[in-house]
């Protein structure tokens, strides 16, 4: 698998993606436990200002060159990409990403925007999990 994402890696740095900061590769591609009916689960970080529109033409581009690569290496999977900045990502998905994926694509022009975004991601995960974990122990008191 580690010569995919160096292959992934390249593919999109190759392109030069000019609405894309950074992409994630996370999920079970990144730890070891890859199934037969696993899909390929990919992160974007959008660059700030885009429409709604041009976001999906991105996802469609990132899509696009992910599964060309794939096919190119053997390997027939779908497909997942979730935005980053959409407002309906949890909180607990976004630190997964930046906390166990790996980068795989970072637009230097951008770098600043991404620490920056992956920085505002821990501190809300940090402030979040404690009140997160204390309804969980209520629920499973309860059940």
């Amino acid at each position: 698998m580690q010569n995919i994402i160096e292959e992934l890696k390249k593919a999109l740095k190759d392109e030069k993606i000019p609405n894309l900061a950074a992409a994630y590769l996370f999920g079970s591609a990144t730890t070891g436990k890859l199934r037969q009916d696993s899909d390929i689960d990919i992160a974007i970080l959008p660059v700030p200002g885009i429409s709604k529109d041009e976001v999906l033409i991105l996802i469609s581009h990132v899509e696009d060159i992910i599964a060309k690569k794939l096919s190119k290496s053997g390997i027939k999977k779908d497909i997942s990409i979730i935005n980053m900045v959409d407002r309906f990502t949890s909180i607990l998905l976004l630190f997964s990403v930046v906390s166990q994926g790996i980068l795989i694509y970072d637009s230097e022009r951008f770098r600043p925007y991404r620490i920056e975004f992956q920085n505002m991601i821990l501190r809300e995960y940090y402030d979040f999990v404690p009140y997160y974990l204390s309804e969980m122990r209520k629920r499973y008191k309860h059940a």
